[in-house]
Order: C-alpha cells, then structure tokens, then sequence
C-alpha cells in the first residue's frame, strides 16, 4: 500500500483502512507506520504456515477522517 492507495480510499469516502504484518517482519510494521498506521491489536495464530513458527500478527489502522 502507498499513499496512491490512500488517496484513492481517501477519494470513495472510506472511513479507515486495516493492515497487518507478521509480529517476526519488524521492518513492514515500520512501513505502515511510517504511512500513518497505527497499532491496533495483536493477532494470534493467523496464518497455517509451516514456515514460520511465531503465528502472531500485529493489527495496524489508518483512520481518514
């Protein structure tokens, strides 16, 4: 997501937009900082991969009022 995109739901008058990142993938939670998300929550066990042993997530939210 890049700020085209938040203009583009800023444009259709929504309201707010939900990201997620993996709790072990730091440098994506930075990323959606660093658009103006916020931390909304911890996620547990969102995802059945078998690749990646820490199942939590973390749940960011860009309010555009």
């Amino acid at each position: 997501m890049d700020k085209a995109a938040i203009g583009l739901a800023k444009s259709l008058s929504i309201k707010r937009i939900a990201g997620y990142a993996f709790k072990v993938d730091s440098p994506s939670g930075k990323v959606l900082e660093r658009l103006g998300f916020r931390f909304a929550q911890i996620v547990k066990n969102r995802h059945d991969k078998p690749t990646i042993p820490d199942k939590t997530g973390v749940l960011y939210e860009l309010k555009l009022d």
